[in-house]
């Protein structure tokens, strides 16, 4: 007699199983006739696939399927009789997660252009301080040269009458 059973595959505490038609006298584990599916449930959402047209080929010979195997039957009939509304159904969530996530990302990137922006003129700011220091520093250095200047004359000038009163006398 053949049953539609599920082999247990995978490590210790991470199963995960093929649905297989194999001869019901033998373990689960021996070699199967074929293997028409998998079944994943550590997944989210669950990874069911299942060749349905051959699982019913092995019924219609008489292979008889566990109670296991005949619920996720029922479920990937009801999957692939449905896969528009489940298309549609993650592509609406999709879009409505990613209308946040979008307005999120906005919003950092003004953040960014505003500190940017802030940085920007802080910098001219001090840009502007500092060549103002300059120009104080070069006008008081001009002054400061200009009185030299002047001392410098004045001396010269002083100096200049002195040796004209010299040679009067």
């Amino acid at each position: 007699m053949l049953k539609i059973r599920l082999r247990r595959m995978g490590s210790r505490h991470r199963p995960f199983y093929r649905i297989v038609v194999s001869d019901s006298r033998r373990t689960p584990t021996a070699s199967a006739l074929e293997e028409i599916g998998h079944y994943d449930p550590r997944q989210d959402p669950v990874a069911l696939s299942v060749d349905i047209a051959r699982a019913e080929h092995w019924m219609s010979v008489g292979a008889k399927p566990s109670q296991t195997v005949e619920q996720l039957l029922v479920k990937a009939r009801a999957a692939e009789s449905e896969p528009a509304k489940a298309d549609a159904k993650p592509a609406e969530e999709k879009a409505e997660q990613a209308a946040p996530a979008e307005e999120k990302a906005e919003a950092a990137e003004s953040e960014t252009e505003e500190k940017a922006a802030e940085e920007a003129a802080e910098t001219e700011a001090a840009a502007a301080d500092e060549s103002a220091a300059e120009a104080k520093d070069a006008a008081s250095e001009d002054s400061a040269s200009e009185d030299s200047a002047a001392e410098d004359s004045a001396s010269e000038d002083s100096a200049a009458a002195e040796d004209e009163a010299e040679a009067s006398k």
